[in-house]
């Protein structure tokens, strides 16, 4: 906590007063310093976002990959990136695995990794529908309302950005879980989008 050595005065919402009803010489110099600070942390932080905003930049221009190629032969690319699940690989990860882990697996999720890469990779990510029509989800006998919610709207937006490309969509239980205890989102939950319905309907 602040305070004036010379007067005792501690800062707080009481201004010091300490010589007939003003601050003291080193407080009166302290205020000033503080009024000359001001400014100054506020163009720090403008500085500070305006750097953020370059740095963002600078990746876009100096990315090899998206400099050097076309966004039609960058997408191209990006679908060869995509990994392969074996049912091997699906079975140790959910029927075998923890009843308690997420019901989608981030290192399955690679089209969501590649939007973490930088701006850039996200708008191309985002604007390649092939890079979604793949979903793998488990299910878990201690998901949350929650969590059951947010998975819907990760479905909704995943499914968004497949547009009208045919679907696969891998449903993966766990062995400690109930068939009656699944909870995810079908054609009649509140919000699923009209548009997707007949097509998850399909599956």
């Amino acid at each position: 906590m602040r305070s004036c050595i010379r007067c005792g005065w501690i800062d707080s919402e009481a201004p010091c007063v300490i010589l007939q009803g003003g601050p003291c010489p080193p407080c009166r110099e302290r205020a000033a310093i503080h009024d000359q600070i001001k400014p100054l942390e506020e163009q720090i932080a403008k500085l500070k976002a305006k750097e953020h905003m370059l740095g963002s930049a600078i990746n876009t221009f100096h990315d090899p990959f998206t400099s050097k190629f076309p966004p039609e032969i960058a997408s191209h690319i990006l679908r060869f990136s995509l990994p392969t699940l074996t049912d091997d690989q699906c079975e140790r990860n959910f029927v075998r695995g923890p009843a308690t882990q997420s019901p989608v697996q981030t290192e399955w999720a690679a089209p969501l990794k590649l939007g973490w890469v930088c701006r850039r990779w996200r708008q191309l990510a985002w604007a390649t529908p092939d890079l979604w029509t793949t979903l793998y989800v488990g299910i878990t006998p201690s998901i949350s309302l929650s969590t059951a919610e947010s998975l819907t709207g990760l479905l909704s937006e995943w499914l968004g950005r497949s547009r009208a490309l045919p679907l696969t969509i891998h449903f993966f239980q766990n062995e400690g879980s109930d068939s009656h205890q699944m909870i995810i989102p079908t054609p009649t939950t509140p919000g699923w989008p009209r548009a997707w319905k007949s097509r998850y309907a399909q599956l």
